[in-house]
């Protein structure tokens, strides 16, 4: 969905642009984000990321371990319950940390 030259993010097409184990939303310069979509971010704890030229490259560059851990807990393990997630991914890294 586009208005204006711009890719219009709502609440029906929000997850097209989350990366899975991620909480940040990259907010581009060519996208507008809805009120609804607004409010699932913040209601899912997501943090709004504003940069103009993001490439997807980049953003696998950027990845944290947290963001991996949360990764492989969803798609190996098939977790999908967010706070057992966060809890399980935040027991690992800090096992990793004391190691």
């Amino acid at each position: 969905m586009s208005t204006i030259g711009k890719i219009l993010v709502t609440i029906k097409n929000i997850n097209e642009f989350l990366v899975p184990g991620s909480q940040n939303f990259v907010l581009k310069k060519d996208m507008m984000l809805t009120p609804g979509a607004k409010d699932y971010l913040r209601n899912n704890s997501y943090t709004i990321c504003f940069k103009e030229n993001v490439s997807e490259n980049v953003k696998e560059k950027e990845e944290s371990l947290e963001i991996k851990v949360r990764r492989i807990l969803e798609s190996e393990f098939n977790i999908k319950d967010k706070r057992q997630i966060e809890v399980i991914a935040n027991a690992v890294i800090e096992k990793l940390k004391n190691s």
